[in-house]
């Protein structure tokens, strides 16, 4: 078995697995092998669901026997032991983050070798990139850390995802406030436009009552001045009867 313990600072599909060389076999992610989880092992498989943000304690089957076009590892020597990245083909501005620690050679649960415990066994001037294709595009750092770094880079990395959540929210927040801002305006340009639309009514409203006060004004005072009239006709008529009576007991007096 090949075993190691991986955390993956990136969830997506390409990271956190570790390849190597099969004598007359080629490279391992080819052989027809699983971890004992049923996962591939090829290094574009997607390890996420098991070593993103945690550490997963993963073991590879190194023992296959049955020959498949020669591939096959059993009595073959595997090196050239390589902790691989292979993301999407392609791509620009890939970056993340793998740590590895523990990674040994077992047989039936006894170590056989010891590739990686702690940095006695790393010897910079013998790591390489293998395979490595567009390496131009980026930096490529294999990084050694004592427990106390390793703790202090993830709490950094911890940080960074924190200050990024909280940008998240703030942005949210921030357009919650804008939609409520926008909702508001809505609201109160309808009331406005109701407020006018109710005096636009009122002001046409106002000059036909003023027109039947007026109408009504007029009719009172032809009214009055008819039955002036009527009066100083009767008065005038009375006057006249009482002239035109007074005569005439005049004249019956001039006749006594």
């Amino acid at each position: 078995m090949l075993e190691y313990d991986v955390f993956s600072y990136v969830d997506e599909a390409g990271w956190g697995a570790i390849d190597g060389d099969i004598v007359g076999a080629g490279v391992l992610r080819g052989v027809p092998t699983t971890d004992t989880e049923g996962n591939g092992i090829h290094t574009g498989v997607d390890l996420s669901a098991s070593c993103y943000d945690q550490w997963w304690h993963r073991v590879v089957i190194l023992g296959v026997t049955e020959e498949d076009a020669d591939l096959y590892t059993v009595g073959r020597k595997f090196s050239n032991v390589q902790i691989a990245m292979h993301p999407g083909s392609g791509e620009d501005g890939i970056e993340g983050v793998v740590l590895y620690d523990n990674i040994v050679i077992t047989n039936n649960g006894e170590v056989k070798l010891v590739i990686f415990r702690d940095e006695s066994d790393f010897d910079p001037d013998s790591v390489r990139f293998s395979h490595c294709q567009g390496t131009d595009k980026g930096k490529l750092e294999c990084l050694v850390f004592t427990d106390a770094e390793m703790q202090a880079f993830k709490d950094a990395e911890e940080a960074k995802i924190r200050e990024e959540e909280s940008r998240e929210a703030s942005k949210a927040e921030a357009e919650a406030s804008r939609e409520a801002s926008r909702e508001q305006a809505s609201i109160d340009a309808s009331i406005a436009a109701s407020i006018s639309e109710e005096e636009a009514a009122n002001a046409t409203e106002a000059p036909t009552e003023s027109k039947n006060e007026g109408g009504l004004n007029l009719g009172l005072i032809i009214g009055i001045a008819a039955g002036v009239v009527v009066i100083i006709v009767v008065i005038v008529v009375i006057a006249v009867t009482g002239k035109k009576k007074g005569g005439k007991e005049s004249e019956s007096g001039k006749e006594e």
